[in-house]
């Protein structure tokens, strides 16, 4: 199935326009729900598995960001995304129940 990026990729081809994405990466969408939930960044924490959607969003958002090594992110992988991102998650957790403990922690 194609992601949204290749039907973006078509809209763009198709119209001769450049998409607005207000998904992932771009912190548009995230934004607009804190706002809605009437909260401020500094009390939203992204929590993800992949630097170069989620925790990239976290960031585009002035969010907090924890990255779970589960997913698309890895511990073999990791520094790759960081340099090819350019960002650092604040937190980095090697599984789920690592940040279940920090969440409860938070409390």
């Amino acid at each position: 199935m194609p992601g949204a990026g290749t039907i973006a990729a078509a809209i763009k081809a198709a119209s001769g326009r450049e998409p607005i994405v207000i998904g992932k990466p771009s912190g548009i969408l995230m934004k607009f729900a804190i706002d809605r939930l009437g909260l401020r960044n500094e009390e939203v924490a992204v929590i993800g598995d992949n630097m170069l959607t989620d925790i990239s969003a976290g960031v585009h958002a002035g969010c907090g960001t924890i990255l779970t090594l589960t997913g698309v992110t890895t511990e073999d992988n990791l520094e790759e995304y960081v340099i090819s991102t350019g960002i650092q998650p604040d937190v980095i957790c090697k599984n789920l129940d690592e940040i279940r403990k920090l969440v409860c922690e938070k409390r």
